[in-house]
């Protein structure tokens, strides 16, 4: 189970990378940083974009998924 988890996330990582990237530029971020991964102490909850995210994956092609 843990190597088809590994497998399905080594093929949508890149994708929701690409993802993150385009909407940081589109937006001017400087910095995006995934809170999921790290402990932050403080972070403004109204500049979170996972929902856009999230869409935009959404809308990709399934072929490139």
């Amino acid at each position: 189970m843990k190597g088809r988890d590994e497998e399905i996330a080594s093929k949508l990582i890149p994708q929701i990378m690409k993802v993150v990237h385009n909407i940081a530029e589109k937006e001017k971020y400087t910095l995006v940083i995934d809170v999921a991964s790290m402990p932050l102490p403080y972070y403004a909850k109204e500049n979170d974009f996972s929902s856009k995210v999230i869409e935009e994956f959404n809308n990709i092609p399934s072929v490139e998924k």
